[in-house]
C-alpha cells in the first residue's frame, strides 16, 4: 500500500468558557503548524448557527490562513450547498485560489436544508429534522421563499464556472471569476447516497464520514467505487477516510478527554445543539447507549498507538489518504495532540 497522507479537519470547536475570537485565531495557527508538521491539508468545516462551533464562514478564515502559508493545501470540509448557489461558491473558490494557487480544495457536502433517505438517517437526528427550531433554522439561512437547487446539478454547475465553461439552459455563456480551474473539488459523504454516486459518476475523489456514521461507511465506500469505476474505467478512484482521533501520553489523561468528547456528543444527540467543548464529562456518559456508535469510532489513545489504529482503518478502507478531527477543551493542547500525532505518524 502507498504512503497514506494525513489531512487535518478543523470544527473550529469553542471551548467553554473560550470565544470564538480566540478559537478562530487558534485554528489558524493550527494551520501554519500543520504545515510544518507535515499534514496534506488543513480542512475547515462549516456550521451555522451554534454555540459551539466558530467556522460560519470557512472561506474568509481559509483566505487568512492563505496568506500565511505557502505548502499545505487548504479548503472546505465541508462546504454545505443547500442554502448557497453555484455561482457564490465558485466566486468564493477561485478568489481563494487567486490567492493560494494549486493548493484549495472544495469539499462539498449534502447539508441539512436537504432532504435525506429515511433509511440512513438516525432516529435522532430525524427527530430533530423534524422539529420547528430546525424549521426556523432553514428560515435563517435561507432567502424567503428560497428552494435548495439539486445538490448534483449545483455542483456540476460549480464545476463548470470553476473551469470557465458555464453555459445556460439559453446556450448563453456566463463567466465566474477566471482561475478557478486550479481548484481541487471532493465529494463527502456518510451513505451509499447521492454523494458517493455523485463522485463516482463525476470522478471525484471521495471523502467518508466514518466518524459520523460508521455503520454505513464502508457501504458509501464501496457504492463510490462502482459508480466511479462504471463511469471512468481505467482510472482509479481516490478515497480519504475521515476519524474523531483523542490523544494523550498517560492513560488516565486519554479516559479524561474521552469523557469530555463523550459529553460533547451526548448533548448533541440529547437535542440540546453543538454547544461549546466541555472540560470533563459526566460520569457514565462514556456508557450512554445514545452515543455508541461515535464513542465506537473515536481512536483514542498513546501517539503510536493511534498512528497504528489509523493505519489500520485506511487499510482497511484502501483509503489513500487519513482525515483526522480532534477536539480538546484546551487550544494550545489541541495543536499539541496534532502535532504527536504528526510525529508518530511521519516516523
Amino acid at each position: 500500500m502507498a504512503e497514506v497522507s494525513l489531512t487535518l479537519l478543523d470544527l473550529a470547536a469553542i471551548p467553554e468558557g473560550g470565544s470564538a475570537a480566540d478559537t478562530i485565531a487558534a485554528s489558524i495557527a493550527l494551520a501554519q503548524d500543520a504545515e510544518q508538521w507535515g499534514y496534506q491539508r488543513y480542512w475547515l468545516a462549516e456550521h451555522h448557527l451554534t454555540a459551539g462551533l466558530a467556522a460560519v464562514s470557512p472561506v474568509s478564515v481559509l483566505a487568512a490562513i492563505a496568506g500565511r502559508t505557502s505548502t499545505i493545501r487548504i479548503g472546505s470540509g465541508a462546504t454545505l450547498t443547500g442554502h448557497r448557489t453555484a455561482l457564490s461558491i465558485a466566486e468564493d473558490f477561485a478568489t481563494l485560489a487567486a490567492l493560494a494557487p494549486g493548493r484549495v480544495d472544495l469539499g462539498f457536502g449534502r447539508s441539512a436544508a436537504r432532504g435525506r433517505d429515511a433509511s440512513t438517517t438516525r432516529p435522532a437526528a430525524a427527530a430533530v429534522a423534524a422539529s420547528p427550531r430546525f424549521a426556523r433554522r432553514l428560515d435563517l439561512l435561507q432567502q424567503s421563499g428560497a428552494v435548495a437547487a439539486d445538490h448534483g446539478d449545483l455542483v456540476r454547475d460549480v464545476l463548470r464556472m470553476l473551469e470557465d465553461e458555464y453555459v445556460d439552459a439559453d446556450g448563453e455563456k456566463w463567466n465566474a471569476l477566471v482561475g478557478g480551474g486550479e481548484v481541487e473539488v471532493w465529494s463527502l459523504g456518510s451513505s451509499a447516497g447521492e454523494s458517493a454516486q455523485l463522485a463516482g459518476d463525476l470522478g471525484l475523489p471521495f471523502a467518508v464520514n466514518h466518524h459520523m456514521s460508521p455503520s454505513t461507511a464502508e457501504d458509501a465506500v464501496q457504492h463510490y467505487r462502482a459508480a466511479f469505476t462504471a463511469a471512468h474505467p481505467g482510472l482509479a478512484a481516490r478515497v480519504a477516510v475521515a476519524a474523531e482521533v483523542c490523544i494523550a501520553q498517560a492513560r488516565d489523561q486519554v479516559a479524561d478527554r474521552r469523557a469530555a468528547h463523550a459529553e460533547w456528543i451526548a448533548r448533541q444527540r440529547r437535542g440540546l445543539g453543538i454547544l461549546p467543548f466541555p472540560t470533563s464529562g459526566a460520569p457514565g456518559v462514556i456508557d450512554d447507549p445514545q452515543i455508541a456508535d461515535r464513542m465506537g469510532a473515536l481512536v483514542a489513545g498513546a501517539p503510536s498507538d493511534v498512528a497504528a489504529d489509523l493505519r489500520a482503518l485506511a487499510s482497511r478502507f484502501e483509503a489513500d489518504e487519513v482525515i483526522v478531527s480532534i477536539l480538546d477543551h484546551e487550544l494550545a493542547r489541541r495543536a499539541e495532540t496534532h502535532r504527536l500525532l504528526a510525529e508518530a505518524w511521519f516516523v
